[in-house]
């Protein structure tokens, strides 16, 4: 079954029409049940390794803020051991003392991915939390650090119990258009790509 969505433009030359071939992700009915949720979040950016980010500072303060309320607080960090301020072992004991568990992605031991940074973090951070059990994963769409994750859903393949929670930040198109930039590369189109699905 396909979704059809119409959005109302000023431009009536533009077919405003979208058709979306898959239906959104189900919400899991037991989450409302439960008063503790293990949360995850993935960025490439928090508050502390990283200066200066909107990213970072949006999921930072989310899961200071799920922390208080008593949730089980993890933050992914997909820069893994790359750290601007300090150590990342400074960045694990500050988060711990907040009650929130901040983990380095770790790259795998037994291959390489070969590909451009985005693409590769996404993959590794699907091959750590497949087998974790988080309630909710919450991810920006901004270089599709969930794709795999949330493909993989939607083949059925892992993440049944999860809800996943994409927010919307500026994805790579938004940003190219907005600085005058074209799309230059394979690259781009690869994050449009992923970008999208991610927000599907």
């Amino acid at each position: 079954m396909k979704t059809k969505i119409s959005t109302p433009h000023r431009d009536t030359h533009l077919n405003t029409s979208i058709t979306h071939p898959l239906p959104a992700l189900p919400v899991i009915p037991d989450l409302e049940k439960k008063s503790t949720l293990k949360v995850c979040i993935a960025s490439p950016d928090f508050v502390g390794p990283v200066r200066n980010g909107g990213v970072g500072t949006a999921f930072t303060a989310l899961g200071e803020a799920l922390a208080v309320a008593g949730h089980q607080v993890t933050l992914l960090f997909l820069g893994g051991d790359w750290c601007e301020n300090l150590t990342i072992d400074y960045w694990i004991e500050d988060y711990a003392r907040k009650g929130i568990n901040f983990v380095p992605l770790p790259s795998p031991t037994d291959f390489e991915v070969d590909a451009v940074w985005s693409i590769k973090k996404a993959y590794e951070a699907y091959l750590w939390l497949r087998d974790k059990e988080f309630d909710v994963i919450h991810f920006s769409e901004w270089c599709g650090p969930g794709y795999f994750c949330m493909l993989a859903k939607r083949q059925g393949l892992a993440f049944g119990k999860t809800t996943f929670c994409v927010h919307t930040h500026g994805p790579t198109l938004w940003h190219k258009l907005s600085n005058g930039d074209y799309l230059e590369n394979v690259l781009d189109l690869q994050l449009d790509f992923m970008e999208r699905k991610s927000v599907l």
